[in-house]
């Protein structure tokens, strides 16, 4: 019986009758197309190694530009709750001042209602210091 993949074939007497083992042809057409798959599966792995480097390389791109922003974002947050800050303080500053002007005024009107009750009294006070110079006058 003849196996598909292999004939085999003696050498002449001379070489002692050690057979030979000679690749049939469809042993031949049988690597060839292995060695056709395997390079085509090798090929589509390169090109498949190659597009996964450019895709991790646009990732780490793509993650580097997202943390600037975060950066960049972060850091104007930072000065929008600063300046909240500034204004909170400068607002509390103008309610102190509102509170002293509020509370001078209020010290400002009890003076002058005190200036007034004393222009009242100087008022009497003239008015008998006249009636008194009226009673000196006629004597």
């Amino acid at each position: 019986m003849e196996n598909p993949l292999f004939t085999i074939g003696f050498a002449s007497l001379d070489e002692g009758a050690i057979p030979d083992i000679l690749p049939s042809e469809s042993a031949r057409e049988l690597a060839g197309y292995l060695s056709q798959a395997i390079m085509a599966q090798l090929e589509r792995s390169v090109q498949a190694g190659q597009q996964y480097r450019e895709d991790s390389d646009y990732v780490g791109r793509a993650m580097e530009a997202f943390n600037d922003r975060t950066s960049r974002l972060k850091a104007a947050m930072d000065d929008i709750a600063g300046s909240i800050s500034n204004i909170s303080s400068s607002i509390d500053g103008a309610v102190s001042d509102v509170t002293g002007v509020a509370d001078s005024t209020r010290v400002l009107v009890e003076d002058m209602a005190g200036v007034t009750a004393g222009m009242d009294t100087n008022q009497e006070i003239v008015g008998e210091l006249q009636k008194q110079m009226d009673v000196f006058s006629n004597l």
